[in-house]
């Protein structure tokens, strides 16, 4: 099945060569404007009538919408037994995040798919001595602090998200090694579970409204 072409405001949208895909929907429109961008479908009217708030109703219908434009699947969401979604139809790994005013999507049909959206906010670095290794305390710049707590939390939401346990400590079993923080880049990050270390090239991009990590 071919994807259909994506549409404005997708403002960030990137494909690799397997087929890995990324993308950023800026939320600007109306509940009933993102509706009817979906397909009429009762399951999808039904999973929508479960949230009471509209910021997360708005969120939730970005990210279905943005979901069937890159796939060309009626985004009816399911998710396994350790919570990574996925769309029976599609038969490929995907990862959703949306913080306020946007949505992202990553799909993966060879890897673990797993990616994170977070708006800039104090709220992170006042957090950070929850999530931040002393290892990586050791390279973080104090003129860059925010930068690095922000990549580094948003890496650390992308690992748990494509790891099969929910028993995970984010300060220990989540590492990210030494990286210099720029507009956007490549990071080597490490999941720890037991005797069992995996190593991922996590990917990711800086904007003035928001911070986006994703592996695919």
């Amino acid at each position: 099945m071919e994807n259909p072409p994506i549409k404005m405001p997708v403002e960030f949208n990137y494909r690799k060569d397997d087929g890995g895909r990324v993308a950023v929907w800026r939320i600007l429109e109306t509940e009933d404007q993102l509706a009817a961008l979906l397909p009429d479908d009762s399951e999808l009217n039904a999973q929508l009538k479960q949230f009471n708030c509209q910021t997360r109703r708005l969120e939730w219908l970005a990210s279905r919408v943005l979901l069937y434009q890159m796939t060309g699947c009626i985004p009816k969401v399911e998710y396994t037994k350790t919570g990574q979604p996925f769309v029976p139809e599609s038969g490929q790994n995907i990862s959703i995040s949306h913080t306020k005013g946007f949505a992202a999507i990553c799909i993966a049909p060879l890897n673990n798919a797993g990616i994170d959206i977070e708006y800039p906010s104090e709220r992170i670095s006042r957090l950070a001595a929850r999530f931040i290794h002393p290892q990586e305390a050791l390279y973080i710049t104090h003129e860059k602090e925010a930068l690095y707590h922000a990549l580094i939390w948003c890496a650390k939401e992308t690992l748990f998200k494509m790891a099969v346990n929910s028993g995970i400590i984010f300060k220990d079993d989540l590492q990210i090694k030494p990286f210099i923080a720029s507009s956007q880049g490549i990071m080597e990050a490490t999941l720890s579970l037991k005797n069992d270390v995996k190593t991922y090239q996590l990917l990711y991009k800086v904007e003035r409204d928001y911070y986006l990590v994703w592996h695919y």
